[in-house]
């Protein structure tokens, strides 16, 4: 099994072959693909620096990460961002998470094709589900 670190560099590998605006398309799909909170990840709190209503939990328990991110379908740059992340950190070891590259967001390069106010949104929410791990 693939660690978390090898799921999202195999993703960045993707997301680098295909041409900047079909990028934003790729992206997006992710968002068919954000489960449903199941209430494991604790109560979800509001992400202020997203404009949309977005909502995220994390929590560690034991070893294990557990993760959970609302955004509605009409957020398309932002659900298909937590759809990428979400299966790839939900239950993961703490471990795993923590080894995660704090500059996800630019990897992607989205500039230019998603706006700077966009993309402050998405290093929040990168930045807020990795805090449980990145702090203890």
């Amino acid at each position: 099994m693939q660690t978390a670190r090898e799921c999202l560099e195999e993703l960045l590998e993707e997301a680098e072959s295909i041409p900047p605006r079909q990028r934003l398309e790729w992206l997006v799909e992710f968002g068919d693909e954000l489960p449903a909170p199941n209430g494991e990840a604790g109560e979800l709190q509001r992400l202020p620096e997203c404009q949309s209503p977005v909502s995220w939990a994390a929590r560690v328990d034991g070893d294990r990460y557990l993760l959970a991110v609302t955004a509605p379908p009409s957020a398309l740059v932002v659900r298909g961002f937590a759809g990428l992340v979400v299966p790839v950190l939900d239950t993961r070891p703490v471990d795993e998470v923590r080894d995660l590259p704090a500059d996800l967001v630019d990897r992607l390069n989205l500039s230019g094709t998603v706006s700077e106010l966009r993309l402050n949104g998405l290093r929040a929410l990168w930045s807020k589900v990795r805090l449980p791990v990145t702090v203890g």
